[in-house]
């Protein structure tokens, strides 16, 4: 692979090797409600000045909820936890 950037050759090395070590996040069912509930937990804190522990546990409750709802809706064995 080449990569024609104006960086220095080691530093180009590293990231070349970097790139073997890389691995894509693991599909989970209805996992893409996660960003989405960090995203709002942080526009909770930023934009409405909501206290950091009480948006995030928010938001935990909230994707905790939604992959149950997967859950059960593709009768997935859950966690009782």
């Amino acid at each position: 692979r080449s990569m024609n950037l104006a960086w220095d050759r080691h530093d180009l090395d590293v990231i070349e090797y970097m790139f073997g070590w890389a691995q894509e996040m693991p599909i989970v069912l209805g996992g893409y409600f996660t960003s989405r509930h960090i995203s709002n937990a942080w526009n909770r804190i930023i934009i409405e000045g909501m206290n950091v522990r009480e948006s995030l546990e928010m938001a935990v409750e909230d994707i905790n909820k939604e992959l149950r709802m997967k859950q059960e809706e593709y009768a997935v064995p859950h966690s009782t936890k």
